[in-house]
């Protein structure tokens, strides 16, 4: 990852229980500094945080 610090809204879906699954923006923010690098994702209910080494791997 080159970049420091990147935000950046995506479209997906997401699952709803009973209701299904329902179309949204979700806020991407992506953090590559020399302690850490996380991805984290966010609607506005949810957010989640991933460890991005293990996903680096994967994109090179």
């Amino acid at each position: 990852m080159k970049c420091k610090h990147k935000e950046l809204f995506v479209k997906g879906i997401k699952y709803c229980g009973k209701k299904g699954f329902k179309n949204g923006i979700f806020r991407v923010m992506v953090t590559n500094d020399q302690k850490v690098k996380t991805i984290s994702v966010s609607d506005e209910d949810t957010a989640f945080t991933f460890c991005a080494d293990e996903i680096a791997k994967l994109l090179v």
